[in-house]
């Protein structure tokens, strides 16, 4: 682990880095802080999926005394009553599976403050002069470019899905949005689901094949989600999304 580590603000709380075999790793005890959740319940959830995770790739297991031996702050891992031998750091992908397994608007509106802060921070000091920053600023470019084209390219595909699904809305003659909200109604009474689970499931993988931070967009708007989404055209594209799900 690297002992040289910098300490980032998300929603005014800190957030030590910590690096493992040079990954960028957050523990269950800094997610469950963030998240507004306790230690267990974090722990818990990800145990009762771990065949889901892939492991010293999706999160790494440690005991306590490896950070004993490479001189950790043992407070940013366990708690001062704690008795756990071990603990889990979830590299960027697990978090994000863990996030989904969560399925809720606090956890996504964290995930997407998290990935942008800590996971894709790049440490400037490498950067020693304005040439090393004018290649730095040309990658940065080039691979939003690429990312560009691929949204572009999803985008295209559940628009296709969309035209090719037309047949199995509930009501084509209403609006998008009027299905949309039949659509979730009717598997949530059909499933014995509450319509908020359902909705937050469709959304969640919306946020994960378009790449779209809807949640944030409509947060500085003070506008809903949904409100957000119709709004600015992607509605087709969540019910879209939902008939591939719940179809």
């Amino acid at each position: 682990m690297n002992t040289e580590l910098q300490t980032f603000e998300i929603d005014g709380k800190s957030l030590q880095e910590i690096m493992y075999k040079d990954v960028r790793v957050v523990t269950s005890r800094q997610i469950a802080d963030l998240h507004r959740k306790k230690v267990k319940s974090v722990n818990q959830t990800f145990t009762r999926n771990m065949e889901r995770f892939e492991k010293d790739k999706d999160y790494y297991e440690v005991t306590r005394s490896d950070l004993i031996t490479d001189n950790m702050n043992m407070s940013v891992f366990f708690s001062k009553t704690s008795n756990t031998k071990d603990t889990y750091l979830f590299a960027e992908k697990g978090y994000f599976k863990l996030c989904k397994i969560f399925n809720d608007n606090v956890s996504w509106d964290v995930y997407e403050k998290l990935l942008d802060v800590y996971f894709r921070y790049k440490e400037m000091k490498n950067y020693e002069c304005v040439e090393d920053l004018i290649v730095l600023q040309a990658q940065s470019l080039k691979k939003l470019r690429l990312k560009v084209e691929s949204i572009d390219n999803r985008l295209e595909k559940v628009e296709y899905n969309y035209e090719e699904r037309k047949s199995l809305l509930p009501s084509p003659e209403k609006s998008d949005r009027d299905n949309f909200n039949q659509l979730v109604r009717k598997y949530a009474s059909n499933n014995n689901k509450k319509y908020y689970e359902v909705y937050n499931m469709v959304y969640s993988e919306a946020l994960y094949r378009l790449k779209i931070k809807f949640n944030t967009r409509a947060k500085n708007e003070n506008i809903s989600t949904i409100d957000w989404i119709d709004q600015n055209g992607y509605m087709d594209k969540v019910l879209a999304i939902a008939l591939d799900m719940l179809e």
